[in-house]
C-alpha cells in the first residue's frame, strides 16, 4: 500500500505529501514537496519513489519545533502585552519550541519563571545518548508531552526571589531531559550576592 508504511510491529502509519510555497519577490515561486509518516518530515531526495523496494528505507526527523501546535511566533508576541500570570502563562504553552527559561514581572508586584516547551514523555529505557534511532518499531515513541502545568516553573516564591542564568531549569531532575545548559556558577553567584538584601532599588 503506497498509501501507508508498516512497521515491523505490525502498526500502519499514514504517509501524508505536504506542499510548501515560497513567494520569492521578482522571480517564481518556490515550491517544497516533503512526506510525513508521523514522526516528522523524511529526509530522502526529490526523487524518492515509495513503490520501489529499493527505496524503502528513510531517515525522518523527529523535533518538537515541527508540532503543529508549536506557535512560537505567537506565544511571543503575546509575552509582550501579558499584563497578568494568566495572560503569560497561555503565552508560553504557546511556544513548543525552542524550550526557553523565560522570567515574568508585572506592575501588579507578580513574578514568575516558566520552562517554556512541549517537553516529550519517553519511555523509561530510552536510549538519550543515541540520535538515530530504529523507526520499524514503536518502542521509541513519545508516551505524550508534559502539560504547561507540569513544565518545570515558579510563581510568586515566598522569597521574592527568581534568578535564571541559563543553567539547567529547577525540576528537570526529575524529568531526563537532554540539552545544552550553561554551567551553574553563575547561578548560585547570582543567587548569593541577591540573597544578602531583600530591599533592592532600580537604581541598585
Amino acid at each position: 500500500d503506497q498509501n501507508f508504511i508498516l512497521f515491523e510491529d505490525g502498526r500502519k502509519s499514514k504517509i501524508t505529501k505536504t506542499q510548501d510555497v515560497l513567494k520569492v519577490r521578482g522571480e517564481k515561486d518556490q515550491v517544497f514537496e516533503y512526506w510525513n509518516a508521523g514522526r516528522g518530515p523524511i529526509l530522502r531526495g526529490d526523487n524518492w519513489d515509495f513503490s520501489k523496494d529499493d527505496q524503502n528505507l528513510a531517515l525522518s526527523l523527529k523535533w518538537t519545533f515541527y508540532h503543529p501546535q508549536n506557535k512560537l511566533f505567537e506565544g511571543f508576541y503575546n509575552l509582550l502585552s501579558a499584563d497578568t500570570l494568566d495572560l503569560f502563562r497561555e503565552a508560553v504553552k504557546s511556544i513548543g519550541s525552542p524550550s526557553l527559561n523565560i522570567t515574568y514581572a508585572n506592575k501588579a508586584g507578580d513574578i514568575a519563571w516558566w520552562l517554556s516547551g512541549f517537553i516529550p514523555k519517553r519511555p523509561a529505557d530510552f536510549p538519550y545518548a543515541d540520535l538515530i534511532l530504529d523507526g520499524s518499531t514503536s518502542d521509541y515513541d513519545y508516551e505524550g508531552h508534559l502539560t504547561i502545568d507540569e513544565n518545570p516553573h515558579i510563581i510568586n516564591p515566598k522569597s521574592g526571589l527568581i534568578v535564571s542564568a541559563n543553567q539547567r531549569p529547577i525540576g528537570l531532575d526529575q524529568i531526563p531531559v537532554s540539552g545544552y545548559y550553561a554551567s551553574g556558577f553563575r547561578y548560585k553567584r547570582l543567587k548569593a550576592l541577591l540573597e544578602k538584601s531583600n530591599d533592592w532599588t532600580l537604581e541598585q
